[in-house]
């Protein structure tokens, strides 16, 4: 990758982060399209209870919950690992990194509803720091 992309550590490690954010959501999306022949991709939820509205407010709330599943499940399993198993810890090192797609899906969900995420937050920081820039006297060297 490195080889055809010119581009930086930092950069990779976040791209890698959002790809693996949106492997669940695809496969349960071609898991569904499967299972109902007449379903549509875009799938809202239905109803009004509390967990559709919790869905319609959060859109990565499966994921979120299987990731905090998959994640408490490796920490428990390794701090109950009294008797200092090898196989035992490599389980709960798998179950760490099982869960990393599903938490930075779900990352990836908070940041969205983030006034960082907005244009407008960015423009009116430059805006800022080119005022406070102006004030500041020029140093001489």
């Amino acid at each position: 990758y490195r080889m055809r992309v010119a581009t930086t550590p930092l950069r990779m490690l976040g791209a890698a982060i959002a790809a693996m954010a949106v492997q669940f959501t695809v496969a349960k999306a071609v898991f569904d399209g499967f299972r109902y022949k007449d379903l549509a991709f875009a799938r809202t939820a239905k109803g009004g209870g509390w967990l559709s509205g919790a869905a319609r407010s959060f859109p990565a709330l499966p994921e979120a919950v299987v990731g905090t599943l998959l994640l408490g499940s490796g920490v428990a399993l390794h701090m109950t690992n009294w008797h200092v198993v090898r196989e035992v810890d490599l389980y709960a090192l798998a179950l760490v990194v099982q869960s990393l797609p599903f938490v930075a899906a779900a990352l990836i969900g908070l940041g969205e509803t983030s006034r960082l995420n907005d244009f407008a937050t960015w423009r009116a920081l430059k805006t800022r720091i080119a005022i406070v820039a102006g004030r500041l006297p020029a140093v001489a060297d």
